[in-house]
């Protein structure tokens, strides 16, 4: 009797499916673009001892205080305002002290509470930022 020969059922060669995985994984991530410009522009003070800091006297004309509270509320010189309103009431302000020297010009102060909703903190970052001739300087630990 003739016996048959057994056909062997098709295959897909996995030898190289680790390789061929490695070099896919390594190709996305050579030709991904990182966008490293993200976060907050601010420029932090230098690192003063206690011992050796200095109190400066402000004058009050040239503070604008914005707070912000764990709800979300916003208070400019004690009055509460929207967030999206910051800029229309800080610019007129900042721009009639535009041309001063720098020790002159306009300090705007924002702080928040430790609850605050992170999206309510950038809007009031923003508004500010957005004004002409203005600097951020993050003031950790210092009343202004």
């Amino acid at each position: 009797m003739i016996k048959k020969r057994k056909i062997p059922d098709a295959e897909i060669p996995t030898a190289s499916q680790a390789d061929l995985a490695f070099l896919l994984l390594l190709f996305f991530l050579v030709s991904t673009v990182i966008d490293v410009d993200t976060g907050l522009g601010l420029t932090l003070p230098e690192y003063v001892p206690p011992d050796e800091q200095i109190e400066v006297k402000v004058d009050p004309t040239r503070m604008a205080a914005v707070l912000v509270n764990e709800n979300g509320e916003v208070l400019i010189d004690g009055n509460i305002v929207p967030v999206f309103k910051i800029k229309d009431l800080l610019k007129p302000r900042i721009e009639s002290k535009i041309s001063l020297p720098l020790n002159k010009k306009m300090i705007v102060s924002l702080k928040t509470d430790r609850k605050t909703v992170y999206n309510i903190y950038i809007a009031g970052d923003d508004h500010p930022a957005s004004l002409p001739s203005t600097k951020l300087q993050a003031l950790r630990g210092q009343a202004c």
